[in-house]
């Protein structure tokens, strides 16, 4: 087992596949990595007292997957755009080009296909990053070379610069690093879709990316105030920064068009055993991705 990564899919064979002792080791060793309050809320999740949060890796990759629910993530970046017509065509690869040998990996979080022949990428960032602009400048232009490169059964000459689709990068910072927070504005969502020189020239380059404080947007839900004037999308963006919180469930019950009812069918499954292709998933949300990688050294 410790020749290779254990990634997420390894760990979902190994949780439906073991039985007896394999099966306690590893629910025993997930929550021994996990802080006390993590612990806590897992516990709570498991007697379906709450839901686990939105903004964790593991579940908000299977909330908006679009290959399984596009219509939420068009929902999502219907309203972050402001393009009601944008349409999510399918689910896109989720892992750039190697350079090179020595090159780092990019591996996107909710990738997607759009009708209109673009790509976007939702990520998802719960903890302060202040590298965030170079985290999603580098992103974006991974996506863009994606976006340039011929595909099975494309000539070269189809290709060409005048014709390359454009991308869509969009960051749901659930804490906001230090330049949002002393930024002086109403707005929680920074949108990035055109470059002016110090002259005044201006141009829309092919990469679009959007900055969202979920935070911000929390706080203004709470004081009953909305910067972006959209109330149906902050109570999306709030239930992303807490989908437990009293008055984002009293806004949310009954409500059609929120995806609530329809998550919480979901871990109900869950936590019934039911649903055995995701069932490994209630233990796994608290978890970094460093310590799914030691799972690895500590079973042999």
């Amino acid at each position: 087992m410790n020749q290779f990564l254990l990634t997420q899919k390894t760990i979902a064979n190994l949780f439906l596949e073991a039985e007896g002792y394999d099966r306690e080791f590893l629910q025993r060793f997930l929550m021994r990595k996990m802080e006390q309050q993590d612990r806590e809320e897992v516990l709570n999740v498991l007697a379906g007292r709450c839901l686990p949060p939105l903004s964790s890796d593991i579940i908000a990759k299977k909330v908006f997957d679009p290959g399984e629910h596009p219509e939420r993530l068009q929902k999502m970046l219907r309203g972050l755009t402001g393009e009601d017509g944008l349409v999510v065509s399918d689910s896109f690869r989720n892992e750039g080009y190697i350079q090179s040998e020595s090159s780092k990996k990019v591996i996107f979080d909710i990738p997607a296909r759009l009708l209109d022949g673009r790509v976007s990428d939702l990520e998802v960032q719960a903890a302060a990053q202040e590298f965030i602009f170079e985290r999603a400048d580098i992103y974006s232009a991974e996506l863009l070379m994606m976006q340039y490169s011929v595909e099975a059964g494309q000539k070269k000459l189809e290709l060409d610069y005048r014709n390359v689709c454009g991308t869509l990068e969009i960051i749901l910072m659930k804490e906001s690093p230090d330049l949002f927070e002393s930024f002086l504005s109403e707005h929680y969502i920074h949108r990035f879709c055109r470059r002016q020189a110090d002259s005044g020239l201006s141009y829309q380059p092919l990469s679009h990316i959007i900055y969202v404080q979920l935070d911000k947007c929390f706080a203004q839900f709470q004081e009953g105030i909305d910067g972006e004037n959209n109330k149906e999308l902050q109570l999306l963006l709030s239930m992303m920064a807490d989908i437990n919180d009293e008055k984002v469930k009293r806004q949310s019950k009954g409500n059609k068009k929120c995806w609530r009812t329809s998550i919480q069918k979901f871990f109900a499954l869950h936590r019934t055993g039911r649903c055995r292709q995701c069932g490994w998933q209630r233990n796994m949300w608290m978890l970094t991705g460093t310590q799914r990688k030691s799972f690895r050294d500590e079973k042999g």
